[in-house]
């Protein structure tokens, strides 16, 4: 079991950057997959593995509640012993390793760098060129004279899709030579294909990432060691000058290669496309700059494709901390009419707009905002007016795709055809191969046929491409095969295929390494596109698909002119059944609108463990959070109280529809705020007659309808001001006796509110943004020496990011609470003002309320009550209070 968990925790280490339990037991699960177990004790197999290898893990999550009291109550603890507040499902875990990786790569965008250049070097010399004829847009120049000058021994250069990255590096290279010479400039990438583009783009030596980390390895040292004492050996042995001289023009080849695949000192290194970079693989890169003196820089777009399974995001964390330059302006798309004169259909597919609308692509959306998700539908209605997006069964959008392509290459135009998933690149390589064997442009007998990892069969002339880095396959010149190098095969041999690659270099592969590391080369997916430029390009996105947003931005940024979007959906029988069961749409135009719109509110997670381990932290000790499981804490006391009081003034038929209804709990989580604020008013609101139907004849929640009247005449206001009585001024103290382990969670729970409150004063109290300054002034002028804190708590339960204004802007009237709040806060702030909402509109409601208490309700008794009810004392009337807005007794 110990070597299991190591091996799940080593997997799981290697493909993500920070994980939960649940993940840690799929690979446990996987790991078990072919021992033969007993169904029951495989589960429990899979346990133990996981248990094991999270004890090996870095806890990132807080624990903050202790359930001592709760024993095995469900509403009170989850698993384990642990609060339901505390969830362990939940927990997120990373690695030290995973932790050490990412600080040594964020404190070298910390550490000083002597090759920085002075400032304003930088910018000179890019204006020189820019007069001399480089081409470089503001933009460009301003973020090449960053990457120059800036003081750190790393820094980024960030843009969108078409602004100009590849052409803004090239103005760096060359000035980077300028001062340091020839050679001075490395160019990294992740594949073949990357590596050739780049060093063609901005003329420097590249190499791949993996080319490098392998030639520092101990076995390419011994190897290079092996080859060095083979050449001394047959120098020794020659026997002419031309032999020795042959040897000895060898032996300067093989040296040059060895030191074109080092990082040398003062050099300046470009890791392309560094989003899609893992986390390992930057911090050796990383420390072999410090180790040899060099610079590094790192390029791409963070909202683009991340890391292909394993840890990263350090390129989106440099752009979240600013330690980046960025590139706004489009570039690549063009509108220009003359582009479609050859079209069919003419310029009916002319989009001027198109690039701009890729940037809303890029930005996504948030399901929590309604705003944000409107914005979304709108982009999509764009997309659909201007032909963009596509739609249909699946088998009818690979074929329009497939035509498409095919109608754009006869009028000229370059294009890609990008495939959502693996098994639709299958298919599509698989389409094109029978193509092109009754075309009579690849080899079809199936004696001479070999086999690729795909399963595929090709022949003579078809393409393929490696997925895979081997040392063991050379080419001519000794060149090792690597991940996505492309060839043409050219004969298959009994144990061999024959082919060459771009450069016209003949390499013979295995047919058995074929068979395990080769596919098919026509067709490729979403990861494998970036960094491609065509004309136009036709991306599908087959029906079981789920595409999260970056790799639709990705497909939809490919293409100069034109780039589509084709949603399949299931078959017309398919659709009827699920829409049977679920009330889906059928409509193939409906579902595709509706795909592209999840996959715009579906952003991946791009943080570092780092960040995570901050944000976990942050969310779980927010007042936001703090707040809410108060409520359910303190409504689990409240419930039998309330329930007692419903029965007093209302019939069994209603209590018992309030009390099953899915909206209890958040009409219990508010009675315990409201008889803690005001016991009369708040008997009075909840007396009041409740109809099943509303004005319109619509069947209404009673539980809904007293939640709601609860909030908007009495909590919103009274709960909305800040009392020096309450728990951190927001939260009226629940005082209760018996239900002790409710009462145990809700104290600690105040406690954690407290200690929040006093940790927001602290941090504002050092007065590092303009808006803290200005509270602290004020505070000193007026005396109030809570104000400070006040408007802290504001700014953290509000979610208040403006760095000047105390507490943002007027919220809108429907907040409720929150306006309240903010009135509260502004008086004291301005000193104008009474603090409450519609001070007069207020005061005549008070007493005119329809909500007086009736015939129907008691005056509340202390003594009854707390004999009818022993574990819910009432409320003792609220001390003296400052505040402006303090309720009206």
């Amino acid at each position: 079991l110990e070597r299991l968990a190591d091996a799940a925790m080593a997997h799981t280490e290697r493909t993500r950057a920070t994980w939960t339990l649940s993940n840690i037991r799929a690979e446990a699960e996987r790991l078990l997959a072919d021992i033969r177990l007993d169904p029951t004790a495989r589960a429990d197999t899979a346990n133990q593995v996981a248990e094991l290898a999270i004890r090996r893990c870095v806890k990132i999550t807080p624990t903050r509640y202790r359930a001592g009291q709760a024993g095995d109550d469900p509403a009170l603890v989850s698993r384990a012993g642990r609060s339901t507040f505390d969830d362990p499902t939940l927990d997120r875990y990373t690695s030290q390793t995973i932790l050490d990786m990412e600080k040594r790569v964020m404190a070298t965008f910390g550490r000083t760098d002597p090759l920085a250049w002075g400032p304003g070097e930088g910018t000179r010399l890019i204006q020189s060129m820019r007069a001399g004829g480089n081409r470089l847009s503001d933009d460009q120049a301003k973020a090449a004279a960053y990457l120059l000058e800036n003081p750190h021994a790393a820094s980024a250069l960030i843009g969108p899709a078409g602004t100009g990255k590849t052409t803004t590096m090239l103005a760096v290279a060359r000035a980077w030579e300028t001062r340091h010479g020839r050679g001075s400039v490395l160019g990294l990438t992740l594949s073949v294909r990357a590596r050739d583009e780049l060093a063609d783009s901005i003329g420097t030596n590249a190499i791949t990432i993996a080319k490098l980390l392998d030639n520092v390895s101990e076995r390419h040292r011994a190897q290079t060691d092996d080859l060095r004492r083979e050449f001394r050996c047959r120098l020794a042995a020659a026997r002419t000058p031309a032999e020795r001289d042959r040897i000895r023009r060898a032996i300067s080849e093989s040296d040059a290669r060895e030191q074109a695949g080092l990082i040398h000192p003062g050099q300046l290194v470009i890791v392309d496309e560094a989003g899609m970079v893992g986390t390992p693989e930057l911090d050796a890169i990383a420390e072999l700059c410090e180790r040899a003196g060099a610079r590094l820089a790192l390029t791409g777009d963070p909202m683009q494709l991340d890391a292909p399974a394993a840890p990263g995001g350090l390129l989106a964390w440099a752009e979240r901390e600013h330690r980046c330059a960025t590139l706004t302006s489009l570039w690549r798309f063009r509108s220009d009419p003359g582009l479609w004169a050859n079209d069919p259909d003419g310029g009916r597919a002319r989009w001027a707009d198109e690039g701009k609308a890729t940037l809303r692509l890029r930005a996504g959306g948030d399901r929590a905002k309604p705003d944000s998700v409107e914005a979304c539908r709108r982009l999509v209605a764009e997309y659909a007016a201007h032909h963009r997006l596509h739609w249909g069964e699946d088998r009818e959008c690979e074929e329009e795709a497939y035509r498409m392509t095919l109608q754009w290459q006869k009028t000229g135009k370059t294009t890609l055809l990008v495939a959502g998933t693996n098994e639709q690149v299958r298919a599509m390589n698989q389409r094109t191969i029978l193509e092109r064997r009754v075309l009579g442009l690849s080899d079809g007998d199936p004696s001479r046929l070999a086999t690729l990892s795909d399963g595929l069969k090709i022949g003579a002339g078809d393409r393929i491409v490696s997925r895979a880095n081997d040392h063991q396959v050379r080419g001519p010149d000794g060149h090792r095969i690597e991940n996505g190098m492309a060839f043409t095969v050219t004969r298959i041999d009994t144990d061999a295929i024959a082919c060459r690659d771009a450069d016209g270099r003949q390499w013979t592969i295995p047919r058995d390494w074929a068979k395990t590391n080769c596919e098919a080369g026509y067709a490729t997916t979403i990861h494998k596109s970036q960094g491609m430029t065509v004309d136009r390009c036709a991306a599908m996105f087959p029906s079981d698909a789920r595409v999260p947003c970056n790799l639709q931005y990705v497909a939809a940024t490919r293409g100069r002119e034109e780039n589509h979007l084709l949603y399949a959906c299931k078959d017309e029988k398919t659709r009827q059944t699920e829409a049977m069961l679920s009330g889906s749409d059928t409509d193939p135009e409906a579902i595709a609108r509706q795909r592209m719109l999840s996959t715009l509110l579906t952003r991946p997670d791009t943080r570092t463990a780092t960040e995570t381990r901050i944000d976990e932290h942050e969310e779980r000790y927010s007042l936001t959070r703090l707040l809410r499981e108060h409520d359910y804490a303190a409504g689990l006391i409240a419930g039998p109280h309330l329930e007692a009081k419903l029965r007093q003034c209302h019939n069994p038929g209603i209590v018992s529809m309030i009390t099953r209804s899915p909206n209890w709990e958040w009409l219990r989580a508010l009675w315990s705020r409201a008889w803690m604020t005001d016991p009369k008013r708040a008997m009075a609101i909840v007396s009041r007659d409740i109809s099943p139907k509303d004005e319109h004849g619509n069947r209404q929640d009673p539980a809904a309808v007293m939640a709601g009247r609860l909030s908007s005449g009495l909590l919103d206001r009274l709960n909305g001001a800040v009392r020096d009585d309450w728990t951190a001024g927001i939260i009226p103290p629940i005082k209760a006796s018996g239900n002790t382990a409710a009462l145990d969670l809700v104290r600690q729970n105040e406690l954690l509110i407290t200690q929040r409150a006093d940790a927001l004063a602290r941090q504002a109290a050092t007065g590092e943004q303009p808006w803290s300054r200005t509270v602290m002034e004020t505070a000193r002028k007026h005396g109030d020496h809570n104000l400070l804190r006040d408007v802290a708590i504001y700014r953290d339960m509000w979610h208040i990011d403006d760095p000047d204004r105390p507490i943002g802007q007027r919220p809108p009237g429907r907040s409720g609470r929150q306006e309240q709040h903010w009135c509260n806060l502004d008086a004291r702030i301005t000193g104008q003002g009474s603090g409450v909402v519609n001070p007069g509109k207020t005061r005549k409601a008070n007493r005119n309320r329809t909500e007086n208490p009736t015939p129907r309700v008691e005056t509340p008794n202390p003594a009854a009550m707390e004999e009818r009810n022993p574990q819910w004392k009432t409320r003792q009337e609220p001390s003296s209070n400052n505040s402006p807005d303090g309720p009206t007794q």
